[in-house]
């Protein structure tokens, strides 16, 4: 599932009091049972969309961003290493450590640990973690403008 990013009427909006859930953001997660090939078609289809999330059995795993993947790739034997193989031989070879924070925190907070990551980190994207069906609610009503979600049971 890809969540489109914001307009940009709406990032000039955020104030310092703004959370990271305001922001631009993208959700793409893929099973780490899935060929590299699926991650390559939709990085190439999606020129914005700066990772994917890996996923077993619906939860988190890990995430791999596009400068990662692509320079795997891009390296000797890296298309048929990984390109036609389960993600999780990448994952295994490719991994790193990936900085998550959760949907409520501060802009000004995340952009204040993403900096004090070491340099090889630094542009790599951060994981926003969505919390409960509520969160995820929320979230959803948030991109589409509204201020609230209604939940049933």
């Amino acid at each position: 599932m890809l969540v489109q990013p914001r307009s940009e009427i709406d990032m000039y909006n955020l104030s310092q009091k703004s959370t990271v859930l305001e922001l631009r953001l993208h959700d793409f997660q893929i099973s780490l049972e899935h060929p590299g090939q699926e991650v390559a078609r939709s990085l190439e289809a999606n020129p914005l969309l700066p990772g994917v999330i890996l996923t077993e059995l619906g939860q988190y795993i890990g995430m791999i961003s596009r400068r990662r993947f692509l320079e795997q790739m891009s390296r000797p034997y890296g298309l048929e290493l990984f390109l036609f193989r389960p993600l999780r031989s990448l994952h295994r070879f490719a991994s790193s450590e990936v900085l998550m924070v959760p949907m409520d925190m501060l802009i000004v907070e995340a952009a204040h640990q993403s900096l004090q990551r070491s340099p090889d980190l630094l542009y790599e994207p951060i994981v926003v973690q969505l919390i409960g069906a509520a969160d995820a609610a929320l979230y959803e009503a948030k991109q589409q403008g509204r201020d609230r979600a209604v939940l049933s049971k």
